[in-house]
Order: C-alpha cells, then sequence, then structure tokens
C-alpha cells in the first residue's frame, strides 16, 4: 500500500476512508467522515432510506421506511429504536462498528506494514488532501 501511495499517489478505492484515518491516525475518524462512508458501504436501497432518514426524518413514517430502517441497526447489531433526535449518531455507531472495530484486526496488520516514514510521506497527505 505505501508503494501505491508513494507511485501513484493513490489508495486502494476499495477501502472507506475512515478505515485510513483509523489506521494512520490510529484514532476514529469524524462523525461526518463515518456516515459519508457508511453511505458508500451500503447497498442502493439501504442508501435511500438512511439518506431520506439522515435529510429529514420526518418522511420515514411509512410503516415500510421505519420496518426497514429498524431492520438495518438490528442487522448492523445497534439493537435501539431509531430516534428522530439521534438518528446521526446512531448511523455514526453503525459507522464505527463496520468501517473501524470489525477490520481492526486488518488495520493492525496495515499499520504494522507501513513504514512510518511512508505514513508520514505518502500516505498523511492523500487522506488530508
Amino acid at each position: 500500500m505505501s508503494h501505491m501511495a508513494g507511485l501513484t499517489y493513490t489508495l486502494p478505492c476499495q477501502i472507506a476512508r475512515s478505515t485510513f484515518i483509523s489506521l494512520v491516525f490510529n484514532e476514529p475518524p469524524d462523525e461526518q467522515c463515518l456516515l459519508t462512508d457508511l453511505l458508500l458501504f451500503v447497498t442502493d436501497a439501504e442508501h435511500r432510506i438512511l439518506k431520506l432518514a439522515l435529510s429529514d426524518y420526518d418522511q420515514v413514517t411509512e410503516k415500510k421506511h421505519v420496518g426497514a430502517l429498524t431492520d438495518f441497526f438490528e442487522h448492523n447489531e445497534l439493537h435501539e429504536m431509531p430516534k428522530k433526535a439521534e438518528i446521526r449518531q446512531q448511523l455514526a455507531t453503525v459507522a464505527t462498528n463496520i468501517l473501524v472495530t470489525k477490520p481492526e484486526p486488518f488495520i493492525e496488520l496495515l499499520r504494522n506494514g507501513l513504514p512510518a516514514l511512508h505514513v508520514d510521506t505518502t500516505v498523511c497527505p492523500i487522506i488530508t488532501a
């Protein structure tokens, strides 16, 4: 990965930005980054319902929408009911679990394989650009 970053100034696009931030800075990314990556990670149907919930939660009133959102939460191990006042934080929790917590062993392997010099000179500038 460090050679790819050094030679092409790119990072593997199949890995979420949130995962790279966790890898390089050893801390969780901000809520907006997590939510953006989550929307890229989910299916089209999930994307539509999550985008609706984030933009106008009051529109998530039909039984099928509430059911789909609840199913999404349960499938992703968040055993809470979706709440208007907490939807951003709830989805950020799901995103953290999917993009940072679950891949932690993978992140640790990548971290151990990246020379510190490469992180500072090639990977960090790409992530923060």
